[in-house]
C-alpha cells in the first residue's frame, strides 16, 4: 500500500512541477486562407478549411477531435465536428488544414434566415465553444469565439 502511496505522491508532483515549466503563450489565429467543400450530400457537408495560425511556444499543441457551434450571418446553423487531430508546430506560423462536418440542412435554414448576406456575395461564420488540446500528456479546453468573413463563392462547385 505505501507503495502505491508513494508511486502516485510522485507522478502527482512530477505533474504540478512540470506544469510550472511550461509558460503558454497565446496562439495567435491570424484568418482563414481558404475554404473548399470536399464532400457533399443531402444531410452533410464536409468542408476543408486552411487556416493561418501563430504558435510563439517552445512546444507542438496536439489539438483533439472537437464540436463547435456554427452561426452564418449571427443566425444558428448547426454544431459542427472537427474529423481529425491537428498537430500545430511550436514556434512557428504555418497554415493548418481542419475538415468539419456540417449539417446540410441546419446550414440551409440559417443561409435562408439571413438572405440579405447572402445578396452580397459574402458571409459571417462564427465558431463558438471549446476546443480541447494536449501538450506532453497534460491536456486543456480553450474556448474559442472565432468570427469570419468568407467569399460565398468558395461554396460553389
Amino acid at each position: 500500500m505505501t507503495r502505491n502511496f508513494k508511486f502516485w505522491f510522485l507522478l502527482v508532483s512530477f505533474t504540478f512541477l512540470f506544469q510550472g515549466c511550461l509558460e503558454y503563450k497565446e496562439v495567435n489565429f491570424k484568418g482563414v486562407k481558404d475554404v473548399n467543400i470536399q464532400d457533399r450530400s443531402s444531410d452533410k457537408m464536409k468542408i476543408e478549411i486552411a487556416v493561418l495560425i501563430d504558435n510563439p511556444n517552445t512546444y507542438n499543441i496536439k489539438v483533439k477531435k472537437s464540436t463547435l457551434d456554427v452561426y452564418l450571418n449571427g443566425k444558428y446553423a448547426g454544431k459542427t465536428t472537427l474529423d481529425q487531430k491537428v498537430v500545430i508546430k511550436k514556434k512557428s506560423e504555418n497554415v493548418y488544414y481542419a475538415v468539419i462536418n456540417v449539417s446540410t440542412k441546419d446550414l440551409m435554414k440559417a443561409a435562408m434566415g439571413s438572405i440579405g448576406g447572402l445578396l452580397k456575395g459574402t458571409a459571417t461564420v462564427e465558431l463558438k465553444g471549446k476546443v480541447k488540446g494536449s501538450v506532453y500528456g497534460i491536456s486543456k479546453s480553450v474556448d474559442v469565439d472565432m468570427k469570419e468573413e468568407v467569399n460565398l463563392k468558395d461554396f460553389m462547385p
